[in-house]
């Protein structure tokens, strides 16, 4: 059946060590911006933190994020025919590139 040839070839195993250092990446990004979130919102201020650098920053980030959307366009297509967790696995470096805009709007937010 078409289905069964479409998963067999949407589908590259990652190992295990790729696996956890996709994971280890994003949420390293991640935790990366959370002191700079916090100082920001325990002062309630932005002093220091240049508006312009950050409106820069997220249009770079959120055009990084929509390449990298736009280059992995047939993975996406194939999570119909894997499982969730195929998928995710092949979808890590969209998930690291989307966490930099993220925390980019989230510091926007506690301007």
């Amino acid at each position: 059946p078409l289905h069964l040839s479409m998963a067999s070839s949407c589908f590259t195993s990652i190992s295990v060590f790729g696996v956890v250092l996709g994971i280890l990446l994003t949420v390293g990004t991640w935790v990366s911006y959370i002191p700079q979130q916090v100082k920001m919102g325990t002062r309630r201020s932005s002093r220091g933190v240049s508006p312009e650098f950050l409106f820069i920053t997220n249009i770079f980030s959120t055009a990084e994020f929509l390449n990298v959307v736009l280059l992995n366009m047939d993975t996406l297509h194939c999570c119909k025919h894997v499982s969730f967790w195929e998928c995710n696995e092949m979808l890590l470096p969209v998930y690291q590139i989307f966490v930099m805009p993220l925390n980019t709007v989230v510091i926007y937010v506690l301007l």
